[in-house]
């Protein structure tokens, strides 16, 4: 593959400030070092402030491989990934490590704008003041719905922190989340964010299990109108353990939301006996085309 950079099972490196474009992926991290034994210690590299557009294989602007590729701390800030024929940022998965995603503005991806595959054994995502707008343009050519921002899982006492993004105008959902397996035995936090005038959904989540989640103080709004889809969409909440006797809670909170103008305001589609559900009298639903809970 023609990569721009390429951190093969190195740590602590910083690029910062480069104009990358023209490569089949912007910015690699993966593994390296494999004559005798191959290494895959990405740690404490640092992705800042670089303009990453118009790579065009197909691939991604800033992409990270899985496999035995491992971080305890990556970060990802004040990039502008523009115009790239792949993926926006990828991650195929953060185990036990904590990755950073700030300030970056995503726009134009032809697949998903941000796209991590998976989270486990206590992996962190901080994702603040990123701007993830107008992605997804494979469907017009290919017919295959992509998302501003794919969550496939998260499990294994993980937290996701997700605070001042905004995300808006994609061409299907703005967020979608917890497909790929289940979001299970962890905390996600929803917080002061933007979601708008994206084609389907502003947030879908597919199977919170065993959870906490808490969304609180987001403006979601003019979401879903041409697809009948909602502001925030959960398909099932609920235990992950069949045994009644071990099932323990989820326990989803909504609350001092707005809900603005979206086709539907909040739909939940299914839940078992060990949801627990509240959404707060300050949330403020209104202007839906159909219900607005």
């Amino acid at each position: 593959n023609n990569m721009g950079v390429w951190i093969g099972g190195s740590t602590n490196n910083e690029i910062t400030k480069n104009e990358i474009y023209g490569n089949t992926t912007g910015v690699g991290l993966g593994e390296g070092g494999c004559e005798d034994e191959c290494s895959g210690n990405i740690d404490g590299n640092k992705i800042t402030g670089n303009s990453i557009y118009e790579n065009e294989g197909g691939d991604s602007g800033i992409r990270v491989d899985g496999g035995i590729v491992e971080f305890s701390e990556l970060t990802i800030s004040d990039n502008t990934l523009d115009e790239n024929s792949g993926y926006g940022i990828y991650i195929d998965e953060i185990y036990g490590g904590k990755l950073i995603l700030s300030g970056n503005t995503v726009i134009d991806s032809s697949y998903d704008g941000i796209y991590i595959s998976r989270i486990d054994e206590t992996g962190v995502l901080e994702a603040t003041k990123n701007t993830v707008k107008t992605n997804g343009w494979a469907y017009e050519e290919y017919g295959e719905e992509y998302v501003g921002v794919y969550l496939g899982s998260v499990s294994g006492n993980s937290n996701v922190t997700f605070q001042e993004n905004i995300i808006s105008d994609n061409l299907s959902h703005g967020m979608y989340a917890c497909d790929g397996k289940e979001c299970s035995s962890s905390t996600l936090i929803f917080k002061d964010n933007i979601f708008e005038n994206n084609e389907s959904s502003g947030l879908r989540f597919y199977n919170l299990r065993s959870i906490s989640f808490d969304a609180t103080g987001n403006v979601v709004r003019q979401n879903g109108k041409e697809s009948s889809a909602a502001g925030l969409h959960i398909e099932y909440i609920g235990s992950r353990e069949a045994d009644e006797e071990e099932a323990s809670t989820s326990t989803v909170v909504i609350s001092g939301n707005t809900f603005d103008d979206n086709y539907y305001g909040i739909m939940i589609n299914e839940t078992d006996a060990t949801a627990e559900i509240t959404i707060g009298e300050n949330n403020a639903i209104k202007n839906s085309s159909d219900a607005g809970i």
